[in-house]
């Protein structure tokens, strides 16, 4: 199955260049661009809506009041941890962090196969004219169970529920749009330091839609 789903996506999808400030794809007939240091979109020549953008317009208080200093220190060490993370996937290159070796216990422990990681998808409306993108941490297969998940990766010290139940079903949404795949299961795994563990997400397709309705 795994062989089946990398096929589909290659079909669809292929990294036509990276450098240290952009990565270029083609995807499912549209280009897209992603501006590292920006993270900034830009699909067919046009600025595009994030997902992360879009996330904020449905929650734009959500760190109202929290010192500005402190936000950039903790992301900057979520940003550590992704990176770890996904120079992992790329490359089978191990990092000695406890949050990695967290990782990759909670992976095992949990039947997680990567089919691939750091993956972009896209959103459109009825004409195919791009109206979101995102870039998922983790698209995975249940070694047991052959079935499909994503999986949000997060530092955070408090799990906005709201926030990533529409995150993972925005990307669920985009990977449907993108590749024509469903997935069965969206998760967040949860590393903080010693804490480790995932967090089942609800699937619902309607949340992403009515989010690009209300909010595009």
């Amino acid at each position: 199955m795994k062989e089946n789903i990398l096929s589909l996506i290659k079909s669809k999808y292929k990294v036509i260049r990276e450098t240290n400030t952009e990565i270029n794809v083609l995807i499912n007939g549209h280009n897209l661009r992603y501006i590292k240091q920006s993270h900034k979109y830009i699909v067919d020549g046009y600025n595009t809506l994030s997902v992360s953008e879009l996330i904020k317009r449905t929650n734009p208080d959500l760190y109202k009041g929290v010192d500005k200093s402190f936000l950039k220190k903790g992301g900057h060490r979520g940003d550590i941890m992704h990176e770890q993370i996904a120079y992992y996937e790329a490359t089978g290159n191990i990092s000695f962090s406890t949050e990695f070796k967290n990782y990759l216990s909670l992976k095992e422990r949990n039947n997680m196969e990567t089919i691939d990681s750091e993956m972009f998808v896209l959103i459109c409306n009825t004409n195919n004219e791009p109206l979101c993108a995102g870039r998922l941490d983790l698209f995975y297969i249940n070694k047991l169970t052959n079935q499909l998940g994503i999986c949000e990766f997060k530092r955070t010290a408090e799990l906005y529920m709201d926030n990533v139940t529409l995150q993972l079903n925005l990307y669920a949404y985009g990977l449907y749009q993108s590749f024509g795949i469903n997935v069965d299961n969206l998760i967040c795994m949860r590393l903080r330091n010693e804490l480790n563990e995932i967090v089942p997400i609800k699937l619902d397709k309607q949340i992403a839609i009515d989010a690009i309705l209300a909010y595009l």
